[in-house]
């Protein structure tokens, strides 16, 4: 795994939480469906076929914490964000906060921050001079991108005003992108950096597939709630749990052990 100081903790932020009661949020039986997909070291099936990761083991801690068990199912972003809009789905992890999911759900305070980076063949990354997404939206490179995800910020206001057309492709998942790319498919793929560590290591990649200089933070990470099932007063509840989970170590533990040096 990559350095533990190159991710940023966000506990600092995680402490400044909602006040609320526990009592109201725990006094009736709290089941939540939630979901997960593909994305280690953050969600994955581990060697004994339980479902594991950091997001994973956080929500699985703080959900616990709260009174509440979890049901969970795989599933792609794209279609997990739509259960949650519908109320199918109540929960999940990983999750940036946008303008437009806020209409459909409630968030947690943020429990860790995400960055990005942009993969290319090792025999190219000498010669692409991408320092900025100034630059890459200026360039002619075709750009692997994942169904449902958001880029942060920057990203997606330039690819609404038209800054990509016809230069991204759009794929189920990261490990499908990347391996498009060490076919040649596609020029650059963006992948949340320790995700995109993982794969090129599980796929044995690290020859052919090597990130660019430039990173691209995109913002706090938290919990997703669907507003047709989940209550503010579940949520908050749940913000009170994470915090104390950080304050009595499990949060630092599981970062650890997902994220040790």
């Amino acid at each position: 795994m990559l350095p533990l100081r190159q991710y940023p903790l966000f506990a600092s932020l995680c402490i400044m939480l909602f006040s609320a009661t526990f009592g109201s949020a725990s006094a009736d039986s709290c089941v939540l469906r939630s979901v997960w997909e593909p994305f280690e070291p953050y969600q994955f099936e581990n060697a004994y076929k339980d479902i594991s990761g950091l997001d994973i083991d956080l929500l699985k801690a703080v959900a616990t914490e709260a009174g509440c068990t979890l049901k969970l199912r795989q599933l792609p972003w794209k279609r997990a964000l739509q259960l949650i809009k519908e109320g199918h789905i109540d929960v999940a992890s990983g999750a940036s906060q946008t303008a437009e999911r806020e209409q459909f759900a409630r968030f947690s305070v943020p429990y860790r921050r995400e960055t990005m980076l942009l993969y290319t063949l090792a025999k190219r990354s000498q010669t692409m001079n991408i320092k900025s997404l100034q630059a890459l939206s200026e360039s002619v490179y075709s750009i692997g991108v994942t169904l449902g995800y958001t880029y942060g910020n920057e990203f997606d206001e330039m690819r609404k005003q038209g800054a990509f057309v016809g230069r991204l492709s759009e794929m189920t998942s990261d490990k499908q992108n990347l391996r498009r790319l060490s076919l040649g498919r596609v020029d650059l793929v963006l992948v949340e950096q320790f995700v995109g560590h993982q794969i090129v290591q599980n796929e044995s990649l690290g020859d052919t597939l090597k990130p660019l200089p430039l990173l691209i933070p995109t913002g706090s990470i938290h919990f997703i709630f669907s507003k047709k099932s989940v209550s503010q007063e579940r949520v908050q509840a749940f913000d009170e749990a994470l915090k104390r989970i950080i304050n009595n170590g499990t949060y630092n533990a599981i970062l650890k052990h997902y994220l040790r040096p």
